[in-house]
């Protein structure tokens, strides 16, 4: 298969694949994880608090990028975590007028207690496949996920370099 098919075949794949795996995940695994958390807490929450502890703290607008969220939305889901006390914001000290978010000790527990959720209930989602299939789609995850990285920077790059 030619260059130009294979773009063709992702193309193809780009449309059916997300909504696929976007309602799976919506549908089993998330539902089940995120009932057995008290809060009100919503993906997109979890996702901040993600990024947070593998990062350290950031500034609001990269968060927001990461996620692709608006900054209206993300100024809400972190007023909301800031209320729980899970995370707090900081002045940047090399920048005054940016704020930084982090996660607060409190968030960083209730973090480590969810996760062990989500693993729990991923684990219970993939069961029903082999080792292999396992070892496979944890490979083929960690390459589309370093793909679309790429992927998602060559373009905020592109988009940054423009004229306007």
């Amino acid at each position: 298969m030619g260059r130009e098919e294979k773009i063709r075949q992702i193309s193809d794949d780009l449309l059916l694949i997300p909504p696929v795996i976007g309602k799976s995940i919506n549908n089993i695994l998330l539902k089940n994880v995120f009932a057995a958390i008290k809060e009100d807490i919503t993906p997109p929450h979890f996702g901040i608090m993600k990024i947070l502890n593998d990062a350290g703290d950031m500034h609001i607008s990269k968060v927001a990028d990461w996620l692709q969220v608006p900054r209206s939305q993300m100024t809400h889901m972190v007023d909301k975590l800031e209320n729980l006390g899970y995370i707090c914001r900081e002045n940047d000290t090399e920048d005054r007028r940016s704020i930084k978010i982090r996660l607060t000790e409190k968030g960083k527990q209730v973090f480590q207690e969810w996760i062990q959720t989500v693993h729990e209930g991923t684990r219970q989602f993939i069961d029903c496949l082999s080792d292999a299939e396992i070892e496979e789609l944890a490979g083929s995850l960690a390459s589309l996920r370093d793909i679309i990285i790429k992927i998602v920077t060559n373009h905020y790059q592109f988009e940054k370099g423009k004229d306007y």
